[in-house]
């Protein structure tokens, strides 16, 4: 899969899905993510970036799951845009830092699109499907918000080697997946009881901080929609959590590397 369908996937892989599905997958809240300076202005990051990732060594089916290969080609672009991010803060891609960054992202990666995947096969499985009204309503907005003109997206797929029926096909899955996820999860009411306890903890935090003053701790009332719209979050990551994890263990799953 090109660079330009995986823009279009970002959807998906929002849905936080590399969190899913293994405890052991899970990152180290104590793991520190890079945070180094900008790269200089005008320097080049649209190359490949050079690290310790062995692109040759990865076999062309990455997993199987259900009988369905996962292609190297959807592995080494989502590994290449992690490395992309890191070389854009300026990071050296060869150094131990890198390194065990890279190490950490790989599995993080793999799972990711595991994940995806289980969800795309329920999603056929329960007869899902993505309109063409759908698709192309998808369609518009990714090119009005990636690109000048249709001009410059129809130049872009050109120069990446797609076609436009593989953009719609990948649109498609984004589609059923968000379906899925839909009709598969539910958002319950946020309690009084329970914003009540997250501005609590809130509070309790910043009075520790140092650098924070009494006066810069909002209100309760003025931080509510905040604190409702994460906790809502909060339960929509947890219950996606266990539907991967359902999914999961109900699927057949092959890893190759």
């Amino acid at each position: 899969m090109k660079k330009l369908t995986m823009m279009i996937g970002v959807g998906v892989l929002a849905l936080g899905l590399a969190a899913c599905g293994n405890e052991a997958d899970q990152e180290d809240p104590n793991q520190e993510t890079p945070t180094e300076e900008q790269a200089p202005e005008g320097e080049e990051t649209d190359q490949t970036p050079e690290t310790a990732i062995d692109m040759e060594s990865i076999p062309e089916v990455i997993a199987t799951v259900n009988g369905e290969d996962i292609q190297k080609e959807n592995y080494v672009a989502l590994l290449e845009q992690q490395t992309f991010m890191l070389q854009a803060q300026g990071m050296d891609l060869q150094s131990e830092e890198a390194a065990n960054y890279i190490n950490m992202i790989q599995d993080q990666v793999l799972q990711q699109l595991v994940n995806e995947r289980v969800i795309i096969q329920a999603a056929t499985d329960e007869g899902i499907e993505a309109t063409e009204e759908e698709i192309d309503a998808e369609l518009s907005t990714f090119v009005n918000a990636q690109f000048e003109s249709e001009e410059q997206f129809n130049e872009a797929i050109e120069q990446e080697g797609v076609t436009i029926e593989e953009i719609r096909n990948n649109i498609a899955e984004y589609i059923k997946t968000e379906k899925y996820v839909e009709q598969n999860t539910t958002t319950e009411e946020i309690s009084e009881d329970e914003l009540q306890a997250a501005y609590d903890e809130l509070v309790a935090m910043s009075e520790g901080s140092e650098e924070s003053a009494e006066s810069d701790i909002p209100t309760f009332e003025e931080y509510r929609g905040e604190l409702e719209a994460q906790l809502q979050n909060d339960q929509h990551q947890q219950q996606l959590a266990e539907l991967v994890e359902s999914l999961r263990e109900e699927s057949e799953i092959t890893i190759h590397i």
